[in-house]
């Protein structure tokens, strides 16, 4: 729901709202990129649905545990507080599958970019994976099909 309003918020005025209010903790926190994913790009949000969050932070993989676990959490209670939702979910580009991150790129809404040259290198390594793992996920869903209608 919009804070200002009982009437619901679309994908994109929720993508708008996001820019407007976590541009600075971005920026802050050192991230390259963000995009509003999950069912707010579909419109297809409840009143129960989360705000899907996708980043991509420098060297994040290169952190410990307890360091990408408190970043993390910092990044979230710092957003629940600048935009009063608690259903924020953060997740970082670089631990979820290409599959997702394809998916929410071409689908999802930018809604904080550093430097366009990252995000463009980003996309550049990402579409040459993505293709290869297309093709073995293909393999291996029309294999396990095949596994199971044979039992």
């Amino acid at each position: 729901m919009n804070r200002e309003s009982d009437k619901p918020l679309t994908g994109q005025e929720m993508a708008e709202f996001l820019i407007r209010n976590l541009k600075h903790l971005f920026e802050e926190n050192k991230v390259d990129f963000a995009y509003l994913g999950g069912s707010w790009i579909r419109d297809e949000h409840k009143w129960w649905s989360d705000i899907d969050i996708f980043i991509s932070v420098p060297n994040y993989l290169h952190l410990s545990s307890k360091t990408q676990l408190d970043f993390l959490t910092h990044l979230h209670v710092k957003s629940t507080d600048l935009t009063n939702y608690e259903e924020i979910e953060i997740s970082v580009f670089e631990t979820i599958p290409l599959h997702v991150q394809f998916n929410v790129i071409a689908n999802g809404f930018l809604i904080y970019e550093k430097n366009p040259d990252v995000s463009s290198l980003f996309l550049e390594k990402l579409l040459p994976l993505y293709y290869d793992h297309m093709i073995w996920y293909k393999n291996l869903l029309k294999n396990s099909e095949y596994i199971s209608s044979s039992k």
